[in-house]
């Protein structure tokens, strides 16, 4: 037994891979309590055949890209715009919770785990902070969360796979379950190749997941190399499925084999199909493949990641600790996980000590953080070295928690503070979605733009206050011909984040009053953000002109039409010059 107990060990150690789910399992069949045939086949479901099918399998995910294929353009038109918002902190906070509440909760977790959530938290915190100010780090920080994200998902995938042979009771042989893992390595590396080729660029001529100064880099692999390597990890990606199911088939019916293969379906509709038509440009028409529209269905690929990780562990939850409903569960997931979305932005708002606005960069620096910081964490929380995790999952066996733990020891004031202060950070996240999603754009709508003045003062206070709302907010007042309110809202966005379009809008304001030096003032500033742009080049000849600086005007003139020859205001303003000149 001992003996036994130290292979465990060993197998568990060695698997460090973001596989994490298949760690549930043991990737070393030689671990006593995870042989296959350990589990009545009557037990292969968590929950039901249907449930599982919808949630932990991907069924629900395949039912919405039928709907997509068919009616994509009209299903995009056909929901709210805030719903995808709604979704994110419904479906997708809650799944970060969740990983938070499994390794927070309990003392025993903590300790175990000092090392990831502790020293490893506190480094990618220094990093987060770092990034704020430096947007190199920032950059690199979001192009390791893009690229590991669908890395996770894979994983995820993988391993809820091999649960279910585990749980049917189906000897799979080691030949046959490396055919299986290969085949979802081979479709996330069909993804890197594809992702990391030459950079896309979106419908609106801008690279995609740019905000500010932080963006997603490609590694930009030659042609050479990815035109090679793409259709050869297509082909070997057919070819692992095709082997994997030869093999499965004289193991079980397809019946038992059902959520296995709902799952290899699941990541070729989140992965291997949208990256291959991505590749060869070919997408028949169909908006759910499109590549111009991945922003968009990813985020039901997110729904559908986070709906699977939200059913998986609340039977772990369930079956593990003391359970007192999904109700209770889902809320607790939702309060931690919406608290760690919300601390980090509040600390590091312009208002606050950082230096970037929520919705220009610091939005994505947070969503990187904390997706980073959640990969960690669940790919160390599973490799349990007891079999607790085994026994759950794979044989329904309750896990009874030792006495005497520090949570019965604590202070009950502690877990009362902790809960009372997240549920107050949980009413500010309701407060913003209301105020951004719903009370601004009827606002604007109407032309109410006090109240959205209102509102946009109320987000400051939960770190959410926009730059570009601003904007938008000042260029309505414009065009109501309220230039004072227009140019406070102007002020506002530069005060949270300098922006050119707002400093080009003050200069305008001021050259309307006839304060040239001011306006010369405001026209520099953005031309500092972009010294390239001709249109507020000229802009600021103009106010060189209107401030009788013959020469400097002249050469702001020439220097726009330089950039850009076809600018009339450049071309108008030179004929001006000229005919001053001559008047001398």
């Amino acid at each position: 037994m001992a003996a036994t107990k130290a292979v465990s060990r060993r197998s568990h150690d060695f698997i460090g891979n973001e596989f994490e789910f298949a760690l549930y399992f043991g990737a070393n069949g030689r671990d006593n309590f995870l042989m296959a045939g350990s589990v009545p086949s009557a037990q292969r479901w968590l929950y039901g055949p249907t449930p599982d099918l919808l949630f932990g399998c991907g069924l629900l995910y395949a039912v919405l890209f039928a709907v997509f294929a068919f009616a994509g353009p009209a299903a995009r038109e056909f929901h709210p715009a805030y719903l995808i918002p709604l979704l994110m902190i419904l479906l997708s906070t809650p799944h970060y919770g969740a990983t938070l509440l499994r390794v927070y909760e309990h003392g025993e977790d903590r300790r175990a785990y000092a090392f990831f959530t502790v020293w490893l938290t506190v480094a990618l915190c220094v990093l987060f902070v770092v990034a704020v100010y430096v947007n190199w780090v920032g950059t690199m920080m979001l192009t390791l969360y893009l690229t590991w994200s669908p890395w996770h998902y894979t994983g995820q995938n993988y391993g809820v796979a091999v649960m279910f042979l585990r749980r049917g009771g189906i000897a799979l042989p080691d030949d046959t379950k490396r055919w299986l893992y290969a085949s979802f390595i081979l479709s996330y590396v069909l993804l890197f190749f594809v992702m990391h080729g030459r950079e896309p660029i979106s419908p609106s001529g801008n690279p995609y997941f740019v905000n500010g100064g932080v963006h997603l880099t490609y590694l930009g692999i030659p042609d050479a190399i990815s035109s090679v390597a793409i259709p050869v990890v297509g082909v070997a990606y057919l070819v692992a499925l095709a082997v994997t199911w030869t093999r499965l088939l004289k193991l079980a019916s397809f019946r038992e084999l059902l959520p296995v293969a709902m799952l290899c379906l699941t990541q070729a509709l989140w992965f291997a199909i949208p990256e291959a038509a991505r590749y060869w440009q070919f997408h028949g028409g169909l908006d759910v493949i499109n590549f111009d529209y991945r922003t968009y269905y990813f985020s039901w690929i997110v729904f559908g990641h986070a709906i699977q990780y939200l059913w998986i562990t609340a039977y772990f939850a369930k079956a593990a600790d003391d359970w007192k409903g999904h109700g209770r569960f889902w809320g607790k997931t939702l309060l931690i996980g919406n608290a760690m979305w919300m601390l980090p932005a509040m600390i590091l708002t312009p208002d606050g000590v950082g230096s970037l606005t929520y919705d220009l960069g610091l939005g994505l620096l947070v969503a990187s953080f904390v997706n980073l910081h959640h990969f960690i964490l669940d790919g160390a929380i599973w490799k349990l070295r007891s079999s607790r995790i085994a026994k759950v999952l794979i044989r329904s066996l309750k896990d009874d928690r030792e006495a005497g733990t520090e949570g019965s020891q604590a202070s009950p004031w502690t877990p009362m503070l902790i809960w009372g202060f997240a549920a107050v950070l949980l009413l500010g996240t309701g407060v913003e979605f209301y105020e951004s999603q719903v009370r601004i754009p009827a606002a604007l709508g109407s032309g109410a733009f006090e109240a959205a003045g209102e509102s946009l003062d109320r987000m400051a206070w939960l770190a959410k206050d926009s730059a570009q709302a601003r904007v938008e907010l000042g260029r309505e007042l414009m065009r109501a011909n309220r230039i004072e309110a227009a140019e406070v809202q102007y002020q506002r966005s530069i005060d949270l984040q300098p922006g050119m379009e707002a400093n080009a809008a003050i200069g305008e304001i001021r050259a309307r009053s006839g304060r040239w030096q001011d306006a010369l003032d405001a026209y520099a500033a953005a031309l500092a953000i972009d010294p390239s742009h001709a249109g507020i080049m000229s802009l600021v000849a103009g106010a060189h002109l209107s401030l009788g600086q013959l020469d400097k005007a002249q050469a702001q003139f020439e220097h726009a039409l330089r950039l850009s020859p076809g600018l009339e205001t450049a071309r108008s303003g030179l004929a001006r010059i000229a005919q001053m000149r001559s008047a001398q």
